[in-house]
C-alpha cells in the first residue's frame, strides 16, 4: 500500500473540483475504479478501496493495541500501589539484586526466584516461609522482587508490616466506613502476603489478629512469608504458635552474610 490513501468519501463535497473515473490497477488487489480530480492545483486520484479499508483497519487495530498496552501498564501500576511495596523498593527485581557473598547467598536468591516463578506449585503445596537475617542483607529487596514477579504473572500480593495490619484493623473501630471483617478479608484473599515484623508489641490482641490471618491463609493454601531479623525475637513478639505455623511450610531462608552497605564501605576504603 502506498503512503497516501484517498477514498471517494474524502472528496465528496469538493463540488468545485471536476473529477473523472478511470480504471487503475492495484498491485495487491487488481483493477479498481478510481476518481481523478484536481485539488489545489494538484492532480489526485482515489486509492484502491480495499487498501483504504485495510489501512483503516490497521490504524484501528494499532490504536486498540496501544490503548490496551496503556491500560495494562496503568493496571500494573495500580496493582503495585495496592501491593504497598515501600517506595524505595518498588524497582527491585531478582536481576538487579547484587550477589556479593558467594554460593550461600546465590542459593537463597535462586530459592526465592523459584518460589515466585513456580508460584502455582507453591500454592498447591501450601508453602509458607520465613526470611531471616540481619539488616542490610537484602530481605526487603528480594521480598519486593517476589511481589513484582507475581504481579507480572497476574497474581495479587501485598507487603505489610505487622503494625500496618494491626493498625488497619484497629482503625475500623472508629472508622465505620469499613468493617473489621472486610479489612481482614483483604489480607486473607490475596495470593501472597509478605509480613515484615516491623515494630509490633507483645499485646495479646496483636498476636491473635496476626495469628488468625496467618492461620486462615494457611488453611486456604494462600502462602505467607514473614520477614524477621531474628526468629527467636519473633517468637517473643508473636508467640510460638505463629512461628510453628509458618515453619510447617518448611521454607526458611537464612540471610547469614554481611550487611551490603558495610561490604560496600569496606571496598571503597571508608
Amino acid at each position: 500500500m502506498g503512503k497516501d490513501f484517498i477514498s471517494t468519501s474524502e472528496i465528496v463535497g469538493e463540488s468545485k473540483h471536476f473529477y473523472n473515473y478511470q480504471t487503475l490497477v492495484c498491485e495487491e488487489h487488481g483493477e479498481f475504479m478510481s476518481a481523478t480530480f484536481t485539488l489545489k492545483g494538484e492532480s489526485r486520484a482515489t486509492s484502491c478501496p480495499v487498501c483504504v479499508s485495510h489501512k483503516r483497519d490497521y490504524d484501528y487495530i494499532k490504536q486498540r493495541k496501544e490503548q490496551e498496552q496503556e491500560n495494562q501498564l496503568a493496571a500494573i501500576k495500580a496493582v503495585i500501589n495496592r501491593a504497598a511495596i515501600p517506595p524505595s523498593f518498588e524497582h527491585c527485581t531478582f536481576d538487579n539484586y547484587v550477589i556479593y557473598a558467594g554460593e550461600t547467598q546465590a542459593r537463597v536468591v535462586n530459592n526465592l526466584r523459584s518460589f515466585a516463578e513456580n508460584f502455582a506449585q507453591v500454592k498447591t503445596k501450601n508453602i509458607h516461609g520465613i526470611l531471616t537475617g540481619s539488616t542490610g542483607t537484602g530481605k526487603t529487596h528480594l521480598a519486593a522482587a517476589i511481589i513484582n514477579e507475581l504481579i507480572n504473572r497476574g497474581y495479587t500480593a501485598v507487603f505489610a508490616t505487622m503494625s500496618d495490619i494491626v493498625n488497619t484493623i484497629q482503625n475500623t473501630f472508629t472508622n465505620k466506613t469499613q468493617s473489621k471483617q472486610s479489612v481482614i478479608k483483604r489480607f486473607i484473599d490475596i495470593d501472597l502476603l509478605i509480613i515484615d515484623e516491623g515494630a509490633v508489641t507483645n499485646r495479646d490482641f496483636d498476636r491473635n489478629e496476626i495469628f488468625d490471618i496467618i492461620n486462615t491463609r494457611y488453611n486456604l493454601k494462600h502462602p505467607t512469608l514473614l520477614i524477621t531479623n531474628i526468629i527467636d525475637d519473633l517468637k517473643t513478639k508473636l508467640g510460638d504458635r505463629v512461628i510453628s505455623r509458618m515453619q510447617q511450610g518448611k521454607f526458611v531462608q537464612v540471610f547469614n552474610w554481611d550487611d551490603y552497605r558495610l561490604k560496600s564501605s569496606n571496598h571503597s576504603g571508608v
